[in-house]
C-alpha cells in the first residue's frame, strides 16, 4: 500500500520518507541487529556453526562447492565472509539472480527461528513503520539517500523483514519453531541435501557428520523455476519443542530432558510470548532497585572489575597506573549487588553486560548498580538480567541515541516473577548447569593450554636448531638465543626489515560497513580474529595510507595492548590498522614473511618484546625498541623447508586446538540458551531441580585469558600523539 512513507514509483523501486521510518545502516545503530552484517545471531545448519546470516547466504551460492561453504562460514567477521566469497564468485550457482530473493528470505527465518526472543523483540519494536536498509550503493537489497530526508530503492530486504515482522505478529512463536528449505533445486550445505531447520539445530546438531559426496564440478542446474514475486510465501511447519539434554560432565550426570509448563498463558509481551499460568509479570521497578554509595573519604580500597560476565577483585599489579585519589569517585558494592554495564551501548554490543558481585568493593560509578526487592530471590533477580543480557534485549531499552542508559530507562522493562519456591529450584538448576558447563569447558581450556605449550617447544626448538639434530652449533652471543646452527646468521630485526609503521593515534569516525580497520585483539599468532574488527570510510582509508598501506606479503606485529604477537598478511582485501598495531615491510630477499612472523612468536622473542615493552598506564612496544629484538635465520631455502615441516608436524595440534574452541563456543551457546529458556519459563525445572545432589562444589575459576577475553583496548590510549615511524 502506498502513503507518505513508502511509496510506489515504478513496479518495483520504493520511495521513503526517513522520519516515518525505520532505516538502518550501522550495525551499532538502535535497529542494527536488521542488518545481515549483524553480529550477536548465531546460526546453525545440520549442527554447523555459521557466525552470521551474512555469511550463511553468501554459501549458499556455492551448493556444488563445499570447500568454498567451509571458506566462508569460517569467517568470524560478516565482511571477511562476503569478501571470501568474492573470488569465486564467477562459480555462482547459474540460477543465482533468480533464487537469490528466496535464499534471503530463507536466511532471515533461520535467523528467527534460533534467535527468537532477541529478533522477534527487534522486528516488533519497528511498529507498523517501514523498514529500509540505507545503502550508498545497493539499491536492490538496500534504497539510496537522495536528499537529508529521502531514500530510493527496491529495499528487499527491508521488505523482506517488514514480511516477516507481519508473520510474527499475525502467526506468533509456534509458526516459527522450524522453517523449510525454500523450493530450489539442489540446495545443499556442504554436501548435504538442506532439511527443516529448527532451533533445536543449536544443541542437538552434529558437527561431524559426513556430508554426502558431491562433484566439484557439479553445478545446479537451471530447470525453470522462476520467482514470480518478491515475496512468495515460505513454507514452514510446526515442531516439538526441542529436548534439553546437556553432555555428561566427567564425575556428574546429564541434566536430562527438559519439558515445557503445562499451563501457559498470554504474557501480553510479543517476544516473550506464552509464559507459565501461575507466574506473574512485573515493571522492573518492582523488582530492582537502583543502589549508589559513593566511596567518600576512600573507605573502601578493594577496586573490582567487570570482565566476561563476572565480577573480579582487580589485583593491584593490574591497576595499570590508577592513582589512589581516583578511587574516591567510585561507588561501594556490596556482595549480592548486580552490576550493569550500560555505557558504550551503540559501539559494544558483544561484551558481557551484568555482572553478580561475590565481594566488597569498588568499581566505576559510570556502571549502574542494583538491588533486588523481596519480591524475587537475589539470584533470580540477577539470572533473569543475566538472560537479557546474553540475549543482547537490553539493547532496545532507552531512547537508542545516547551512549548510555540509566534506571529510568529499564524501570519499565517486564520481569517475570515465579513463584519464591519456584525461584529457589530455578536458580538451584542453573546453578548445577553453570558448574558442569563450566567445568567442562575448563577442561577444554587446559587441553587448548597443553596443545599450545607442545607446539611451542615444537616451534622453539625448529627456530632455533633446525630440522637436522647433528648439526654443528656456535654460540649466538645472547642469552635468549643459546647455541644456533653455525651456519645461521644472528641478527637484529632492524636488518630485515625496510620500515615499520604504526597506525594513526587516534580513532576515526567508525563506520556500520566499509574498509576494515584492524587493532591488536584482531590479531593471533595463528589466525586472524575478525569478528569485532570495525569500519572505516574511503576517506580515512585514503588518509591513512600515505603513511603505511599493509598488504600480503607484510607482517603485523602488535605493540599496544597485547604486545608481541605476529602475524604475515594474507588478507587479500584492502584494511587499515590502528595505533597498536606495527606494518612490517619485509627484506623478503633475506627472510619469508611467514617465518620472520614464526620467529617473532617464538618464546626468545617473544620474551624479548614484552622486556621492551614500557608504560604503565598505557603498555607499548614502542617501534624503534623493537627493531633491537635478536633472531636467528637460516638461508631461504631452509625457512621454507622449515615451514613445511612445521606445518606437518603442528596440523594436528592446530586442528585438536581447533576442535575445542568449537566445542567451548557450542557450550557458551547452549549456557546462553539454557538460562534465557529457563528464566523466562519455557522449560520447567522444578522436577529436575529436586533431583540434584545436596553438596555443593567449589569449582575453581576459568582461566583468567576466558574471564578476561572480552578485555577492551582503550581508543583513548594514546591520545592524539604524533604518529611514530621507525626506519630499518
Amino acid at each position: 500500500m502506498s502513503s507518505t512513507s513508502e511509496r510506489q514509483t515504478n513496479d518495483q523501486t520504493r520511495t521513503y520518507d526517513r522520519a516515518s521510518s525505520v532505516v538502518f545502516l550501522k550495525t551499532d545503530a538502535p535497529f542494527g541487529g536488521l542488518s545481515n552484517m549483524a553480529g550477536g545471531f548465531p546460526l546453525h545448519v545440520h549442527g554447523t556453526r555459521i557466525y552470521t546470516s551474512e555469511a550463511l547466504y553468501q554459501a549458499c551460492r556455492f551448493p556444488h562447492l563445499p570447500e568454498v561453504q567451509r571458506l566462508i562460514i569460517g569467517q568470524a567477521s560478516p565482511m571477511t565472509a562476503k569478501m571470501k566469497s568474492k573470488p569465486h564468485r564467477k562459480d555462482s550457482r547459474p540460477d543465482w539472480d533468480r533464487v537469490r530473493v528466496k535464499v534471503m528470505r530463507w536466511c532471515l527465518r533461520v535467523k528467527l527461528v534460533q534467535n527468537w526472543a532477541k529478533f522477534s523483540e527487534l522486528l516488533l519494536r519497528t511498529g507498523d513503520r517501514p523498514i529500509v536498509e540505507e545503502s550508498r550503493r545497493d539499491d536492490f537489497w538496500g534504497a539510496k539517500p537522495v536528499d537529508d530526508q529521502t531514500l530510493v530503492g527496491m529495499n528487499v530486504l527491508g521488505r523482506l523483514l517488514m514480511e516477516l515482522r507481519e508473520a510474527v505478529k499475525s502467526q506468533g512463536r509456534d509458526a516459527f519453531l522450524t522453517v523449510e528449505p525454500p523450493d530450489i533445486p539442489e540446495f545443499l550445505f556442504l554436501g548435504r541435501p538442506i532439511t527443516a531447520i529448527g532451533e533445536s539445530e543449536l544443541t542437538t546438531g552434529d558437527s561431524k557428520a559426513t556430508p554426502a559426496p558431491v562433484s566439484s564440478s557439479r553445478r545446479p542446474v537451471q530447470d525453470g523455476i522462476d520467482q514470480p514475486s518478491l515475496f512468495d510465501a515460505p513454507s514452514a511447519r510446526e515442531a516439538p519443542p526441542p529436548a534439553y539434554v546437556t553432555p555428561k560432565a566427567p564425575g556428574g550426570a546429564p541434566l536430562g530432558d527438559l519439558k515445557p509448563y503445562p499451563a501457559m498463558k498470554d504474557s501480553g509481551v510479543p517476544w516473550l510470548g506464552q509464559v507459565p499460568e501461575h507466574w506473574q509479570v512485573s515493571p522492573a521497578f518492582a523488582v530492582y532497585r537502583p543502589r549508589q554509595v559513593k566511596n567518600t573519604g576512600l573507605g573502601e580500597s578493594t577496586v573490582l572489575s567487570l570482565s566476561y560476565g563476572r565480577i573480579i577483585v582487580k589485583a593491584p599489579e593490574k591497576l595499570r597506573g590508577l592513582v589512589p585519589e581516583s578511587f574516591e569517585t567510585y561507588q561501594i558494592v556490596e556482595p549480592g549487588n548486580i552490576i550493569v554495564r550500560t555505557t558504550d551501548l551503540q559501539n559494544d554490543q558483544t561484551s558481557l553486560r551484568v555482572g553478580h558481585a561475590r565481594h566488597r568493593g569498588i568499581i566505576t560509578a559510570a556502571y549502574m548498580c542494583l538491588e533486588t526487592k523481596p519480591i524475587v530471590l537475589n539470584e533470580f533477580g540477577y539470572q533473569y538480567l543475566n538472560a537479557y543480557d546474553l540475549l543482547k534485549i537490553i539493547y532496545g531499552f532507552g531512547s537508542g541515541l545516547r551512549q548510555n542508559l540509566d534506571f529510568s530507562d529499564i524501570k519499565r522493562m517486564p520481569v517475570l516473577v515465579p513463584p519464591r519456591d519456584e525461584q529457589a529450584a530455578i536458580v538451584r538448576f542453573l546453578d548445577h548447569a553453570d558448574r558442569r558447563i563450566r567445568r567442562y569447558i575448563r577442561a577444554k581450556q587446559k587441553l587448548i593450554k597443553l596443545l599450545e605449550e607442545y607446539k611451542q617447544a615444537i616451534i622453539h626448538r625448529a627456530v632455533t636448531r633446525g630440522l637436522h639434530p647433528n648439526v654443528r652449533l656456535k654460540p649466538s652471543g645472547g642469552e635468549w638465543l643459546g647455541d644456533v646452527p653455525e651456519h645461521w646468521e644472528v641478527l637484529t630485526l632492524r636488518r630485515v626489515i625496510t620500515r615499520a609503521v604504526d597506525g594513526p593515534h587516534h580513532s576515526p569516525r567508525y563506520l556500520d560497513s566499509g574498509i576494515p580497520f584492524l587493532s591488536a585483539r584482531n590479531i593471533k599468532a595463528d589466525r586472524w580474529s575478525l569478528g569485532d574488527a570495525k569500519y572505516i570510510s574511503e576517506a580515512d582509508y585514503a588518509e591513512f595510507s600515505k603513511r603505511v598501506v599493509p598488504e600480503v606479503g607484510d607482517v603485523l606485529y602488535t605493540k599496544g595492548g597485547t604486545t608481541g604477537v605476529a602475524r604475515a598478511v594474507d588478507l587479500r582485501f584492502r584494511f587499515q590498522v590502528w595505533v597498536h598495531v606495527a606494518v612490517l615491510k619485509v627484506k623478503r630477499y633475506k627472510v619469508l614473511p611467514e617465518y620472520l612472523a614464526l620467529v617473532l612468536n617464538s618464546p626468545p622473542c617473544y620474551e624479548q618484546a614484552q622486556l621492551f615493552t614500557r608504560g604503565a598506564t598505557n603498555q607499548d612496544l614502542g617501534l624503534g625498541r623493537m627493531k633491537g629484538i635478536v633472531l636467528a635465520l637460516p638461508g631461504l631455502s631452509e625457512q621454507e623447508e622449515l615451514l613445511r615441516a612445521l606445518e606437518e608436524r603442528t596440523r594436528g595440534l592446530n586442528d585438536a586446538a581447533e576442535k575445542a574452541r568449537r566445542e567451548i563456543d557450542l557450550l557458551c551457546e547452549y549456557r546462553t540458551r539454557l538460562i534465557a529458556d529457563v528464566v523466562t519459563g519455557k522449560l520447567d525445572v522444578r522436577e529436575a531441580a529436586a533431583r540434584l545432589p545436596q553438596e555443593a562444589e567449589d569449582l575453581e575459576p576459568l582461566d583468567e585469558a576466558e574471564v578476561e577475553r572480552d578485555a577492551e583496548e582503550s581508543d583513548a590510549g594514546d591520545g592524539d600523539a604524533m604518529p611514530e615511524e621507525a626506519e630499518a
